[in-house]
């Protein structure tokens, strides 16, 4: 696993968490909550400037980020480091969401 990724998570647009790893000291119920509840605005947004269907959206903080990756019924959240590389961190998501596309769709 790339160490700029601190956590993983497969979540439900219902809020859920299907499957994952955080780090301790973050609530599973909340982090995936709000990271379904985002993923939502985000694709109403998306689909209000007709941009299309959400695929990706990246997220960037001052003491850490997200990279979510969303599909039709769940997404891939990755919790990242705030120095992360997100470049390397594309890369080698490309290659899991193509293994777990079935999950996502």
């Amino acid at each position: 696993m790339n160490q700029d990724i601190v956590g993983a998570a497969i979540v439900s647009n219902e809020g859920l968490m299907l499957v994952g790893e955080i780090p301790k000291s973050m609530d599973k119920d909340l982090v995936s909550a709000a990271f379904a509840a985002l993923v939502s605005i985000a694709e109403r947004a998306s689909q209000q400037v007709e941009f299309g269907n959400l695929t990706q959206l990246i997220m960037l903080s001052e003491n850490g980020g997200a990279l979510i990756c969303s599909g039709k019924k769940s997404s891939l959240v990755l919790l990242i480091k705030p120095d992360a590389n997100l470049g390397l961190i594309l890369i080698d998501v490309a290659d899991v969401i193509r293994e777990i596309k079935d999950v996502l769709e």
